[in-house]
């Protein structure tokens, strides 16, 4: 029985078949790269207005078909080389991109800049009210006006400050003074506390 198995043939590997497909598909690949005609697809109708509005196609080669009354089959030839109103044409959407950029990029750094003055404002209040100084009558500078361009000013004064619930320097010394020439516990607690509430 085991030798009845054996002696059955093997099949052969259709590898005839696969060679031949091979060969096609490589034929057709050659005279594909060998044609001198170069063809590209377009998708969408935006596309085909951006190789009209370049100049980049002859316009005595343009044919369109209706396909139907929502469809049109368009097609032509491109120039063998862009000619200088192309590259005008060109070179002009460059720079509306990159004008278009920078004014993105103007708006987010204005965006940033008005951030960091309400935090530069914010910080220079509380170092003024800590720190007990006055303010002249000018004004207390922070940023100079140096800083300033036509399109932002970037000065920043502080002309007043709000008031906080926390002690300042100057009421803490004065305390201190008071606490040392009189010393009780209700006192030193007092200090103690107000000392914590500023950390």
């Amino acid at each position: 029985m085991a030798d009845n198995f054996s002696k059955e043939p093997k099949r052969k590997r259709p590898g005839g078949f696969l060679l031949f497909i091979l060969a096609a598909v490589l034929i057709i690949l050659t005279f594909q790269t060998m044609s001198s005609d170069k063809n590209a697809k377009v998708s969408f109708s935006h596309q085909l207005e951006h190789l009209v509005n370049l100049d980049l196609l002859k316009l005595e080669e343009n044919k369109k078909i209706a396909q139907n009354d929502n469809l049109v089959t368009f097609s032509s030839k491109f120039r063998s080389a862009a000619n200088d109103d192309s590259k005008n044409r060109y070179q002009y959407l460059d720079l509306l991109n990159q004008k278009h950029l920078l004014n993105q990029e103007t708006k987010s750094l204005n965006q940033e800049l008005n951030f960091l003055e309400k935090g530069v404002i914010q910080s220079a209040n509380w170092f003024l009210y800590l720190s007990g100084k006055q303010i002249s009558q000018n004004g207390f500078m922070v940023v100079s006006s140096k800083y300033d361009i036509p399109q932002r000013e970037n000065a920043i004064t502080i002309k007043s400050i709000s008031s906080k619930n926390v002690l300042n320097i100057k009421e803490l010394q004065s305390e201190f003074k008071i606490v040392k020439q009189n010393q009780t516990i209700k006192n030193t607690t007092k200090l103690k506390n107000n000392l914590h509430s500023i950390k």
